[in-house]
């Protein structure tokens, strides 16, 4: 539980008189549950970065993110599962805290059904964490890898590259998921991954 939950005095007064189990699931109804970094994105990251070597090119790096979404269908029994609303994020600490208050926040926390966040780095290699009604994370795992003609020439960390990088993310999510996206402005309100009706 965060200092600066606004449920922390509430929650700290129902101690006494709650089972762990109890609390557990109430602090789990206040935020969404924070994840560890995705399976395998250390080593993908490490690729990317040595990616002049034929050893890491895009190729190697797509079939290590193959290789890393098949350990997390494994570990979650399950392949990377549909969600109604989903935001992209780069792959950094602050950038995956964003994106999981931005989905608990307003309109975006009734919705119901599973949530996801998509996260990018400055490689190319894309990411999902998806949680269910529950707030507990249902998937976490590798996605792919952008081409490199999709990664924006703008440096990373500006919201140019954020801006930029949007539009190629749907358009893997879409490649690999079999699912299509509504297409968004990056600076229009709303979430940026809507299924199509």
């Amino acid at each position: 539980m965060r200092p600066t939950d606004p449920l922390a005095p509430w929650i700290r007064a129902l101690e006494s008189e709650m089972g762990e189990m109890e609390l557990e699931e109430l602090e789990a109804l206040s935020e969404m549950a924070k994840v560890k970094r995705a399976i395998g994105s250390r080593a993908m990251k490490r690729a990317g970065r040595t990616g002049g070597a034929p050893a890491n090119s895009f190729q190697s790096r797509k079939n290590m993110a193959r290789t890393n979404r098949a350990a997390a269908n494994k570990k979650y029994r399950r392949k990377l599962p549909w969600f109604p609303i989903g935001e992209v994020k780069p792959d950094s600490k602050s950038g995956r805290s964003r994106g999981r208050s931005q989905l608990g926040l307003g309109w975006r926390a009734n919705k119901k059904g599973n949530k996801g966040l998509v996260t990018y780095d400055r490689f190319g290699n894309v990411f999902a964490t998806v949680w269910g009604n529950d707030g507990l994370p249902v998937w976490n795992g590798a996605v792919g890898v952008l081409k490199p003609g999709e990664i924006p020439k703008v440096p990373y960390g500006t919201p140019a590259f954020g801006n930029a990088i949007e539009d190629p993310v749907r358009r893997l999510m879409q490649r690999e998921t079999n699912r299509r996206y509504t297409k968004k402005h990056p600076s229009a309100r709303g979430a940026d991954l809507v299924p199509v009706p």
